[in-house]
């Protein structure tokens, strides 16, 4: 008995990568830190950046203040931001409510 293996079909249509743009850290965190009251800044834990769509990205900031009375510290989003990186590297907050 003769075993056949299908052929890989090849698309006519060419794939195309998606190329994620990126964001320095340290550019995230100086955008962000603006929104964080002053008697939290100490308790900043986090910068989160995600990439969403295209030049898109959600930046959450997350702040960790210990409890001395529990077992775990409280956490929290102190800040959020719905952003676009330009083509020039320039940051253009999206954020519903923002001026």
């Amino acid at each position: 008995m003769e075993t056949q293996t299908a052929s890989p079909k090849t698309s006519k249509k060419t794939e195309k990568k998606k190329v994620v743009p990126t964001i320095t850290q340290k550019s995230i965190e100086d955008f962000a830190i603006r929104g964080v009251r002053q008697e939290n800044v100490k308790y900043i834990h986090q910068v989160k950046d995600i990439h969403l769509f295209d030049n898109t990205f959600r930046v959450n900031v997350w702040c960790c203040k210990p409890q001395a009375d529990r077992l775990v510290d409280k956490m929290w989003i102190e800040a959020s931001y719905f952003i676009e990186l330009t083509s020039s590297g320039d940051i253009v907050d999206l954020t519903k409510g923002s001026k």
